[in-house]
């Protein structure tokens, strides 16, 4: 059964990251379906394309968890959301759980698992795509940041809960914990959900021991919202382009490392709590965060992408950003995105860490003959079946259908 109301839960209501990224690009896509499509978040503010669509969006004006310091009632909320579970309640009065889905894309900074709560209480079906961990892993990545090393803890066990992970302090770590059991016994999270989008093969290998036995999983990757054109022409170019927050987890450490012993110019698009040390290295260059046009410019310039994350990210949307202009990438291969890579032939895959091999990849794409072969074959390839929005939204009111049906 076709759904006739989709309500959309994540913490913004502008675009921070990849996970509200795809939930406001499927809020607007579903809306203009003649689908009757809620947004509800947390944090403002509400970005021109929500505002400007056929979208209804409830805004509760509240305040990120990093923001705690200045608003105690900050860490009330991120246990137990009272305004959203009003929220979400008064929503539902007016709805039927026979063609309205509940589907959840963030909630672990602010608005927690209270109107997920509210939607089991009245029977309507929830649907959870895994951006991240936090259904299960307290700092959301199944990653030890002291050591730089992924973490093989039993989320919520004795280890776990006694090993300070945290990017930040052990405090924070332990209010962490506090938080995850509040989602688990109060929100209901994981445990009695049914339903979830997995962005790739390994993240839900990862989370599935910690999730619902009888659950049942639909694999669905993120879209891409870049038109087909003649492919891009890396040859022409020397930088190295690396996507994202500039933190130790994304590895830029081993990446600069590498750049150096490979004499490779890199540009980084984001910003973070590295960019001082990027930029007092080298001819290196960064453009601090831009709008995603910019960013689809700016790839127009660059030879190659690098995704060296430390961490085991669930996918890596810009690698399929950079296929579909036929600019291939270097990727860790503990990310979701190296599932899609064939090492060689359609861009490589390294080890976390590894400062030779990533290095031996930068001297590679020096080839030109190289990177003729592997940019015509992974633009070849991403076009053989493109993410693209529309293709995206068709697979999801599928998935729809076969959970109301």
């Amino acid at each position: 059964m076709r759904p006739t109301s989709v309500i959309i839960i994540d913490e913004h209501a502008t675009v921070t990251g990849g996970a509200t990224r795809v939930a406001i690009d499927e809020a607007i896509g579903l809306a203009a379906t003649g689908i009757s499509v809620t947004y509800l978040a947390s944090i403002g503010p509400i970005s021109e394309e929500l505002s400007g669509s056929a979208v209804r969006v409830i805004l509760l004006g509240q305040k990120r968890l990093i923001e705690a310091r200045d608003n105690f009632s900050v860490l009330i909320h991120n246990l137990w959301n009272a305004a959203a579970f009003r929220a979400m309640d008064t929503l539902l009065k007016e709805l039927d759980p026979r063609t309205t889905v509940i589907h959840v894309h963030g909630f672990s900074q602010a608005i927690s698992g209270s109107p997920i709560r509210c939607a089991l209480n009245r029977g309507f079906p929830v649907l959870f795509t895994l951006h991240d961990y936090f259904t299960c892993c307290p700092n959301g990545g199944f990653f030890d940041y002291p050591s730089k090393r992924i973490c093989e803890r039993r989320p919520l066990s004795f280890s776990c809960v006694a090993r300070n992970c945290d990017k930040r302090n052990y405090a924070h770590k332990l209010y962490r914990v506090v938080s995850t059991q509040a989602r688990r016994y109060l929100g209901r999270v994981p445990i009695e959900l049914k339903y979830f989008i997995g962005v790739s093969h390994s993240s839900v290998q990862r989370l599935r021991p910690y999730l619902p036995s009888d659950a049942t999983f639909f694999f669905l990757r993120n879209p891409c919202c870049i038109r087909k054109t003649a492919p891009a022409a890396p040859n022409l170019h020397r930088h190295v382009a690396a996507i994202g927050r500039l933190s130790p987890e994304k590895g830029l450490e081993t990446l600069l490392d590498a750049a150096r012993r490979s004499d490779t110019q890199l540009l980084f698009i984001g910003d973070g709590p590295l960019r001082r040390t990027v930029e007092g290295i080298g001819p290196h260059r960064v453009t601090g965060w831009v709008s995603r046009p910019e960013v689809h410019r700016l790839l127009e310039s660059v030879r190659c992408l690098a995704l060296p994350s430390l961490w085991p990210e669930t996918f890596g949307l810009s690698v399929m950003d950079a296929a579909a202009r036929g600019i291939p990438s270097i990727v860790t291969d503990v990310c979701g995105a190296a599932e899609w890579i064939d090492h060689g032939k359609t861009g490589w895959r390294v080890p976390p860490g590894d400062v030779d091999a990533l290095a031996t990849c930068l001297e590679a794409i020096k080839d030109n003959a190289v990177m003729a072969t592997v940019s015509d074959a992974v633009y070849t390839e991403y076009w053989r079946s493109p993410s693209s929005l529309d293709a995206h939204l068709h697979q999801l009111l599928e998935i729809y259908q076969r959970i109301l049906g």
